[in-house]
């Protein structure tokens, strides 16, 4: 099952075929847009960052509705799961933090500073305590992040790339992550290598 939110409104999607996914349903979401949401499919909830009331909604998939309002960060912007830990993180860009709940309790456990670098989309390793953090601001870059020590390990400037990234996907296997930006208000695609950091532009488009 996949969720796709935009405005006011979240769909379901499912695979119906290979490579097609259909809405199987909808619901209203509780206030404007949202970006990266984070799924948590054993206890059919849905985080949804609303970066416009500094605001992210716990949706219970199942009796569609909102069971909980997080409130810790300015400007939240992406949610992922850490299914091990069964904890979620909230990156927060004006803030320029990672906000870390508890999901069993959805209570509030900590906060980790990444400043000067604005937080947009994180990607997680499921295989390890690996993840990566895309950062628009004040030269754009791609930070590592180690979250069972709660630090950051490195920091990939990227130079002549799409300079201000947000999107992130990982690739663990491959040793590459994906990332997408807007640089001078064109749309592009970079990939990074890992853990050499070396990236590289796949393409833009305006």
């Amino acid at each position: 099952t996949l969720y796709a939110g935009v405005t006011d409104r979240i769909w379901e999607l499912r695979r119906q075929a290979p490579g097609e996914l259909v809405i199987v349903s909808s619901m209203t979401g509780p206030k404007y847009g949202y970006y990266n949401m984070g799924l948590d499919p054993g206890r059919h909830r849905l985080y949804c960052p609303d970066t416009f009331l500094d605001t992210t909604y716990v949706i219970d998939t199942a009796a569609r509705k909102v069971v909980k309002t997080l409130r810790e960060g300015r400007v939240p912007f992406s949610a992922a799961m850490d299914h091990e830990r069964g904890l979620a993180f909230i990156s927060n860009v004006m803030s320029h933090d990672l906000s870390i709940f508890d999901v069993a309790s959805d209570t509030f456990v900590a906060s980790v500073e990444l400043r000067p670098h604005g937080a947009f989309d994180i990607a997680l390793d499921a295989s390890s305590p690996a993840a990566y953090v895309t950062s628009g601001f004040y030269a754009g870059g791609i930070m590592a992040w180690d979250r069972a020590s709660a630090r950051r390990t490195a920091f990939f400037p990227l130079e002549d790339q799409p300079d201000a990234p947000t999107a992130a996907v990982l690739f663990p296997s491959l040793g590459k992550l994906f990332f997408a930006g807007t640089p001078d208000g064109v749309y592009g695609v970079g990939r990074l290598a890992l853990p050499s950091g070396e990236a590289s532009q796949l393409f833009l488009y305006g």
